[in-house]
């Protein structure tokens, strides 16, 4: 017996996991036999033979550059397997290009776009595949990759435009610390031999900062056991669900950066059931998707509650309402949700609203991130300059002292 891992959808949703059989054909009887539609079964390879990269998942530029890429080919009359082909002769060498050489063969083999894409599933996202099956049911492919291309090349921007945003804070950041640690390390010691060849008594901050030093000094341990505790923690918080949905819930109440939080959360969240909705699909599998398009459990447990709402036959606008009452944690941007879907039902435009919504949103984000930025950096430089200031002071004020007691002892001229 052999294990594979297998992706496949139960009802609505995706699901993943393990099974047992002798072959994979066997494994996907048996899968079939339990009522799933299996998209994906692969033979799980051996401890030595496991792929140990930290990151399988795609750039999510590669991922727009590619959904893009197919769909311009597409329109131009070219098969999916001659534009993969020419798709990895232009970016050879690299993942994106190695993917694309990866699909055009399965494609070459007989299999379907959709099937190619499930079976990609951890290179590409979910979304990717749902969007490739959506278009090649309702046989308008190329137009669903152009959709799949614009939602991803707004999700790549905004990422770029935040992580931009962030780099100079972390930088400053790490810089002080450095600079405190090599004050600590090398500076202070220094000091603390001339001052101890005076034998005065020093300054109360002068003190506290060689004592610091000190034990840093003798227990230079501490620091990496210290940051490795914190990570540490950080990992096994991450992973402790009642933690992580209070995190969320924390964040999207957090002063200044809360309201960008929630606001981004929101624009993700409705691109991926305006663009999904565009197809076709239908809005059970949508909101699985949508829960799946924000990294926020505030916001994926809300959209987890919305179908069970609508089997019970309520309206999609009345499900959102209701689910954003019994999720605790919610804010002022989950009312905004079901007030445009309810919008979008009485026009009959869900998508195209949702859609103006996203766009709307993804703006205020842009708009808020470099205004944030211009405000952290005057902060950041009066708190380096604060943290830096107050040690070197606390160095000098004990030689301000002494040649303050000297220039008192000079003899007066007569």
């Amino acid at each position: 017996m052999s294990s594979f891992s297998y992706v496949a959808v139960a009802g609505d949703k995706p699901v993943r996991g393990r099974v047992e059989a002798t072959s994979a054909e066997a494994a996907k009887a048996a899968l079939v036999a339990k009522g799933l539609f299996v998209t994906s079964v692969k033979p799980e390879a051996h401890f030595l033979q496991r792929d140990f990269r930290l990151r399988k998942r795609m750039r999510l530029a590669d991922q727009a550059w590619l959904a893009r890429q197919l769909a311009v080919l597409a329109e131009a009359g070219l098969g999916l397997p001659a534009a993969l082909g020419l798709l990895s002769r232009q970016r050879k060498g690299k993942a994106v290009g190695n993917l694309a050489d990866q699909m055009r063969s399965e494609l070459l083999a007989g299999r379907s776009p959709s099937a190619v894409t499930a079976a990609h599933q951890d290179e590409l996202g979910p979304l990717f595949a749902s969007m490739v099956a959506a278009g090649e049911q309702s046989g308008v492919l190329p137009v669903t990759l152009a959709q799949l291309a614009g939602l991803l090349e707004t999700r790549a921007s905004l990422r770029k435009k935040t992580r931009a945003a962030l780099t100079y804070p972390a930088a400053v950041v790490v810089v002080t610390g450095v600079l405190a640690l090599v004050i600590l390390f090398v500076i202070v010691p220094i000091f603390g031999k001339m001052f101890a060849q005076f034998g005065a008594s020093l300054p109360a901050p002068t003190l506290l900062l060689l004592h610091a030093s000190h034990f840093f000094v003798g227990h230079w341990y501490a620091v990496p056991v210290l940051l490795a505790a914190i990570a540490g923690l950080g990992w096994w918080g991450s992973r402790q669900e009642k933690i992580v949905y209070a995190v969320s819930a924390a964040s999207l109440k957090a002063p200044i950066v809360g309201p960008l939080l929630s606001k981004s959360a929101l624009a993700r969240v409705s691109s991926t059931i305006s663009t999904m909705m565009g197809t076709g699909t239908d809005a059970l599998t949508v909101l699985s998707y949508a829960a799946q398009a924000t990294s926020n459990k505030v916001w994926a447990t809300m959209l987890g509650r919305v179908p069970d709402l609508l089997r019970s036959g309520r309206s999609f606008s009345d499900s959102v309402t209701q689910a954003s009452a019994e999720t605790p944690g919610t804010d002022a941007n989950f009312d905004v949700l079901a007030q445009m879907v309810e919008v979008g039902e009485r026009s009959g435009a869900t998508p195209q609203v949702l859609g103006r919504l996203s766009k709307s949103l993804t703006e205020e984000v842009e708009t808020g991130l470099s205004t944030l930025e211009s405000s952290l950096e005057p902060l950041l430089i009066v708190v380096v300059g604060t943290v830096v200031g107050a040690m070197i002071i606390a160095l000098y004020l004990p030689i301000f002292h002494i040649i303050t007691v000297l220039g008192n002892q000079t003899p007066q001229g007569g």
